[in-house]
């Protein structure tokens, strides 16, 4: 199995061609190829930038937003020895997406900090820490910043310092909370920010990354 450049078709989705002199460039989407013989439309990837980790959960969880209002932070940058790309983790979620160790790690210092965090949800676009369901979802989102612009197909992960780490906090409140009783999720989401910020900072072998910084 591996992870191939993919150009869509008007019919399926894709982008038009750019105009003569346009400053864009075309978006690059990947499938991945499982040597079975179908269509890479089915298993198309759109392609990961290194945006913020709220970018993350826009791209990946559209379905959500669907029946629930959601609010994201925008979420922590870092770089760190402490966790290792275990050998086909991202056979789980998607191509050259990690963090199987950092979910561990990060569900394990919540729960110290009094949240009763369920088990590793697997997304497709990274991995979920469910905090708190009552009276709205309540959870992290964590993960790492993929190299879909730089990777070949076949290459190994990269080694794991080099690899960027990124969270966030997120709140969801589904559409009939918010018409008929008043819940404020604003107070609780920004302490699960603050939580992040000082599970991060306390650990000596994280490095936390500035907005510009690769």
């Amino acid at each position: 199995m591996s992870l191939l450049p993919y150009a869509p078709n008007a019919a399926e989705g894709g982008d038009p061609a750019p105009a003569a002199g346009a400053c864009c460039k075309p978006r690059t989407e990947y499938y991945v190829d499982t040597g079975k013989g179908e269509s890479p439309s089915r298993f198309r990837l759109r392609r990961a930038s290194r945006a913020a980790a709220s970018g993350i959960l826009l791209r990946g969880a559209n379905r959500a937003r669907r029946t629930s209002w959601g609010k994201a932070m925008d979420g922590y940058r870092f770089t760190t020895d402490l966790f290792r790309i275990e050998p086909g983790e991202d056979e789980d979620i998607n191509p050259r997406m990690y963090g199987r160790q950092f979910a561990q790690w990060l569900n394990a210092q919540l729960e110290r900090r009094g949240y009763p965090v369920e088990p590793v949800i697997e997304e497709d676009w990274g991995r979920c820490l469910m905090c708190a369901r009552e009276p709205f979802a309540l959870w992290v989102g964590c993960g790492n910043e993929v190299d879909y612009d730089t990777a070949r197909p076949g290459d190994p992960p990269p080694p794991a310092e080099r690899v960027v780490w990124q969270c966030f906090a997120m709140a969801e409140i589904p559409w009939w909370k918010r018409w008929f009783t008043d819940v404020d999720a604003a107070p609780a989401l920004e302490r699960l920010n603050a939580v992040l910020h000082e599970i991060l900072s306390a650990e000596p072998r994280i490095r936390l990354l500035s907005d510009d910084e690769a």
